[in-house]
């Protein structure tokens, strides 16, 4: 079995994904084409090399659940709008679902909330900031997050829609 689970940011689709992959033994690949470096030298000075999990396009092994969060990134492989990237995804899986919320407010205030903690320009803080969540409070307010967590959001509203994609709502 090949399972997509279409998300955006803060909906838990990476402790979602991570626990259903690993309670069916699965290979779990998180948001893999996000926009990263592929080298980044540790705190101790050893280079890392991250090479891509999956690449737009391959067949995906069986066993496998992918996360991806959608209208979330400055682009898409191939330089794909994103109905067509999402549908050549989308066909390469058994299974496809998407995780929402109909509670929106909470994604974009932890998504502000985050990214206040700091502002490096370091890929990897910022990416560690993300995946952690942070009380809210109203200085943490910035209208271009609330708008990409919404955009984000209804873009994965219409597609789903388009399709009657099933869904699971995390409040559930």
């Amino acid at each position: 079995m090949k399972v997509l689970i279409l998300t955006y940011p803060y909906c838990g689709g990476l402790e979602i994904g991570r626990s259903i992959a690993s309670d069916c033994q699965y290979n779990f690949i998180y948001d893999p084409f996000e926009i990263r470096p592929r080298v980044w030298t540790g705190i101790d000075g050893t280079e890392h090399i991250h090479d891509r999990e999956y690449n737009y396009g391959d067949d995906v092994p069986d066993n496998t659940l992918v996360v991806q969060n959608v209208g979330w990134h400055t682009r898409n492989p191939k330089n794909l709008n994103n109905i067509s990237f999402l549908n050549g995804l989308k066909s390469k899986f058994n299974r496809v679902f998407c995780l929402m919320t109909n509670n929106i407010e909470i994604n974009w205030k932890l998504y502000c909330s985050s990214m206040a903690q700091s502002d490096s320009t370091n890929y990897w803080w910022k990416k560690w900031n993300k995946e952690n969540c942070y009380e809210y409070e109203d200085s943490h307010f910035n209208a271009s997050y609330k708008s990409k967590i919404i955009n984000a959001h209804q873009e994965l509203e219409l597609y789903k829609d388009n399709l009657n994609l099933p869904v699971i709502l995390k409040e559930d």
